[in-house]
């Protein structure tokens, strides 16, 4: 899930173009993808509790929004460009409005049909829901960026550019992380309803 919401925002930033070399900073790269992690941990350990009370679901969303927008702002800070990055500061608390409300509701659909075996229109919604808090923080976050030539050189001895076949390189991994993490949760629910068959 992590791996998801970080390859997202690289992605976007493909489709995001300046008439200068982009670059990135590897170390702040990986920073943002821990953030990305984090934002995730926070997601499943609150809908996987027995019983999630209003207050869970608030600091819940709260977290999990905040990952999301800190993987955003922190990839933007690994940019390395001949531009001087400005935010609109309204624009930015917009965005980490948009994502702790939208993972607010994902969070609360995501735990009432987790007990669910079979896709359901429910499930559907809540993958939406808690897919479109990444996109949607991520081009309101854009939104507020201003990019203003600079004639400062800026040092690309460490940084890397991404590629288009960088960017797929990201998309196909994480697409197989999450095929493999789907199949190991199917092949866990087949198990444990043998097992319980068993035991009977």
């Amino acid at each position: 899930m992590g791996l998801g919401i970080w390859s997202m925002h690289y992605i976007g930033m493909l489709a995001f173009s300046m008439p200068v070399p982009m670059f990135y900073d590897p170390p702040t790269v990986f920073l943002s993808l821990l953030a990305a992690i984090a934002a995730s941990a926070v997601a499943l350990f609150t809908v996987s509790r027995k019983r999630m009370g209003a207050w869970q679901v608030v600091l819940g969303s709260i977290c999990m929004g905040s990952g999301i927008a800190a993987m955003h702002y922190i990839g933007m800070a690994a940019l390395r460009v001949s531009a001087r990055v400005s935010y609109n500061s309204w624009l930015v608390l917009a965005s980490i409005l948009l994502a702790v409300t939208i993972s607010l509701v994902a969070l609360l659909l995501t735990f009432r049909v987790r007990e669910e075996k079979k896709t359901t229109w429910r499930k559907i919604v809540s993958a939406l829901a808690m897919g479109s808090a990444i996109p949607v923080m991520h081009y309101t976050g854009m939104w507020a960026a201003s990019f203003t030539p600079s004639g400062s050189l800026v040092d690309h001895s460490h940084a890397a550019s991404i590629s288009s076949i960088g960017i797929t390189a990201i998309a196909v991994s994480s697409l197989l992380a999450l095929t493999l993490v789907v199949v190991t949760a199917f092949v866990d629910r087949l198990l444990s309803a043998q097992r319980a068959v068993a035991t009977r």
